[in-house]
């Protein structure tokens, strides 16, 4: 398909014994560069999988069903404002 698709817990930086958090939070994600491909491994036939995907638009597709948009408000948007402390 042309595109990307990549566990988010491998696209963070994290210290070694921070790892069971990490991947207790992110281990059931993807991040994928697009709707369809998110698509394709969220509803794979193989049920057994059950992985959510976030594309880089920031929407959620879950297998269970809810599919959320990508909008978020840039004054609640959570790893901005880390991203800002970090710098600070």
């Amino acid at each position: 398909m042309g595109g990307q698709a990549q566990p988010a817990f491998e696209l963070t930086d994290y210290d070694k014994e921070l790892e069971p958090s990490i991947l207790f939070g992110l281990g059931g994600f993807v991040v994928c560069s697009s709707n369809e491909i998110a698509k394709k491994i969220a509803f794979n036939p193989n049920r057994n999988l059950r992985i959510k995907c976030v594309t880089f638009d920031g929407d959620i597709i879950d297998p269970a069903g809810t599919l959320t948009g990508g909008y978020y408000s840039a004054n609640n948007f959570v790893l901005g404002k880390y991203d800002e402390a970090r710098r600070l």
